[in-house]
């Protein structure tokens, strides 16, 4: 059984997409460890002293 509802099936061909491929991509982008492109390192704490040098 699938997940995917019949517009979803409509939108993954308009696309060219299969369900597998939609539940791999989704796989990668909530993993915290396989680099995805989508967002680099986040360093806490850094954007506060980046902001008070932009003041000065």
């Amino acid at each position: 059984m699938s997940d995917f509802s019949e517009r979803d099936g409509q939108l993954l061909a308009l696309f060219g997409m299969t369900e597998e491929q939609v539940r791999e991509a989704e796989m990668i982008a909530e993993s915290e460890t396989i680099p995805d492109g989508l967002v680099g390192p986040v360093y806490y704490g850094r954007h506060h002293t980046d902001a008070s040098r932009l003041g000065s």
